[in-house]
């Protein structure tokens, strides 16, 4: 048996790289009976013959603790050796199984510390911050991770996208557990070099996995050409979606990739050049090529990452922002407004269309 946190759709590279390999793995590498795989969120379980036609099990219960992966493996004793008979996975809904008052009372201590933590208030919200909003332009939400990166960097350039489709930090007292809705992941966060002409092609590439083809029917690129409310999911993982900060930019919907962002000037009125050299904040996961922004649209290549990184945080990025946070004390949602679709009056309408559509949760 194996674990990997790693996925299985492996036709999505990370340049050279395949993020997700586990259903390959299982394939084309003898010697496994089960194979339990994540980081992909995707609810998978089936049997895979590898290259010397042997059965293996692969299962990933997804993302949230949702379910959990669960297999039954049977023995047959054959002459005094017990032999493998039978290998059946399951994946088991969370919902349905009853807690154990054991495991409850042997951990109900560290779970009352954490809960103590996670309850601490650190700020006051003065209105919502909703992460829906920063699909369709700058938003409180996403402009607060640009400006938490920016203050923590010093950097001249961000880039960060919605984490999660439903996130919402609720006026009122902000919590630290409120920072795991800001940022779910555990990324540390780089300052890296980036020329002008790459910062450009790293946009390209960021809206063209998000935005569709102009056609007068919707701005948002869904995996599907009829999406309602109560069923439709994106056609690329959101997670992808950066948008940028420090720089003023529009993006022309009408326009196909690679002529579609503007960059027009710095954030405060200065010339941006595209031969230029710049300090740019990203997370770790996009400093290390994760979405192929980096690799396939900033055409840097993965052995060189590295080398442009000039700084990392020692903790994750959600630490940073939690102790920037508690030294602002007071969170008022307000944007940057460094960017917007164009033309307004043909991205206005499709706006409003994909917003209805996006009220419910995405699948």
């Amino acid at each position: 048996r194996h674990l990997f946190h790693s996925g299985n759709d492996y036709s999505r590279h990370t340049g050279d790289y395949h993020e997700n390999a586990s259903l390959q793995i299982a394939k084309t590498i003898p010697g496994f009976d089960i194979v339990f795989s994540g980081h992909d969120h995707q609810l998978f379980n089936k049997v895979v013959s590898d290259s010397e036609s042997n059965p293996v099990a692969v299962l990933n219960p997804a993302n949230n603790a949702n379910a959990v992966a669960r297999v039954d493996v049977t023995f047959t004793n054959n002459g005094g050796k017990w032999v493998k008979d039978t290998i059946i996975g399951n994946i088991c809904k969370i919902d349905n199984l009853q807690p154990s008052q054991r495991f409850m009372d042997e951990f109900s201590e560290s779970y009352n510390t954490i809960d103590a933590f996670v309850s601490r208030e650190i700020g006051t919200a003065t209105g919502d911050f909703i992460s829906k909003d920063a699909f369709f332009g700058p938003s409180p939400f996403i402009d607060l991770i640009h400006k938490l990166q920016l203050d923590i960097t010093g950097a001249d350039i961000s880039f960060a996208a919605p984490l999660s489709l439903d996130a919402v930090i609720k006026s009122g007292q902000i919590r630290v557990s409120d920072m795991f809705n800001l940022y779910k992941y555990e990324n540390l966060l780089y300052t890296m070099r980036m020329t002008g002409q790459e910062i450009k092609d790293y946009l390209e590439e960021s809206y063209s996995i998000w935005i569709n083809e102009y056609d007068e029917k919707h701005i948002l690129l869904f995996a599907s050409n009829n999406p309602s409310p109560k069923n439709f999911a994106f056609k690329n993982p959101s997670y992808n979606f950066d948008s940028a900060a420090g720089i003023i930019y529009t993006v022309d919907i009408t326009r196909p990739k690679g002529d579609r962002i503007n960059i027009l000037s710095m954030a405060d009125g200065k010339p941006f050049d595209v031969n230029s050299e710049y300090k740019v904040a990203v997370n770790s996961y996009r400093g290390n090529g994760g979405g192929d922004l980096m690799t396939k649209g900033a055409k840097i290549p993965h052995k060189e990452l590295t080398s442009r990184i000039i700084s990392s945080t020692d903790q994750d990025l959600r630490y940073y922002m939690l102790n920037e946070v508690q030294k602002k004390g007071i969170l008022t949602p307000t944007t940057l407004n460094c960017w917007k679709f164009i033309p307004e009056a043909i991205a206005a309408p499709l706006i409003e269309k994909d917003r209805a559509i996006i009220a419910s949760e995405v699948k």
